[in-house]
């Protein structure tokens, strides 16, 4: 029963990070960086716009950063539910997912799923 509560969870959670916006956060954090570096490496731009260039950019990123937390914490949320949910049979899923085979189950489900919703779509 562990390995298909662990199989649900890792679906729910899989599923739910291809509808979260995480990749196009991370490259707009990735493009924020860059223009922050180049502003920092211009010596045509004085000190003084320096710094409040990259004191917005600094904004965007903290944005971001906060951003992925909240949808790290949404995915890790569903495994969550599924722990709570599988008390309800009686089993205690959180040492099984901390586990070895838990850790292997979860990644096993997880390429397959992942590969076969990408061939199909």
């Amino acid at each position: 029963m562990n390995y298909v509560m662990a199989a649900v969870a890792t679906v729910l959670a899989s599923e739910s990070v291809f509808h979260l916006p995480f990749e196009r956060i991370v490259w707009a954090s990735i493009s924020t960086a860059r223009k922050s570096v180049a502003v920092i490496q211009s010596p045509r731009i004085s000190d003084h716009w320096k710094a409040r260039a990259v004191l917005g950019y600094s904004a965007s990123l903290l944005v971001a950063t906060l951003e992925l937390a909240l949808m790290c914490g949404t995915v890790l949320g569903i495994i969550a539910l599924v722990g709570l949910a599988s008390c309800l049979f009686a089993q205690d899923l959180v040492p099984f997912l901390t586990s070895w085979p838990g850790i292997g189950t979860m990644t096993g489900v997880s390429v397959v799923y992942i590969a076969a919703r990408r061939r199909l779509t």
